[in-house]
């Protein structure tokens, strides 16, 4: 299986954001939050693993005249990213920093491909925040303006 082939089954994987489907025989992954189409890229020349990342084919909400090509691992940190944080919301999780590396090297077995994360230690506020803002106005409330703010 190709390197690029792999990052796009890989980001399939990830449920509820994401699932596959396949195009002209060929499979892709397909944003649930807003139609972003995904596709591998073959490159003849990805034999040789020079330790750079294979590239992507990103169709912007889905539209074949809106597409750009991109690091698969530089998509696949910030589609990992926002998976946790619908995770987090969706279940209740303040923190998944061990869930988050548990998956990145998950990506890195299935796919041959590296991620690199900021581990932010003690610049993170977020979670704090959003417990408090939960016991202030609510679960659902706070559900609500998170979607809203990432566009859900």
């Amino acid at each position: 299986m190709a390197r690029s082939e792999g990052i796009v089954i890989f980001i399939s994987s990830l449920i509820p954001a994401y699932t596959w489907e396949k195009i002209d025989g060929i499979i892709c992954a397909r944003s649930l939050i807003d139609g972003t189409l995904i596709l591998p890229i073959h490159d003849p020349e990805e034999e040789e693993h020079d330790g750079s990342s294979a590239d992507v084919l990103v169709h912007w909400q889905g539209d074949q005249n809106r597409k750009t090509t991109v690091s698969g691992s530089q998509f696949a940190a910030t589609v990992i990213a926002k998976h946790f944080e619908l995770q987090a919301i969706l279940q209740g999780k303040p923190s998944a920093k061990e869930e988050v590396r548990d998956l990145v090297r998950h990506y890195a077995i299935k796919t041959g491909e590296e991620l690199i994360y900021h581990d932010a230690q003690d610049d993170s506020n977020l979670s704090p925040l959003i417990g408090k803002a939960v016991k202030k106005l609510g679960e659902v409330a706070v559900v609500q303006l998170l979607r809203k703010a990432i566009g859900m």
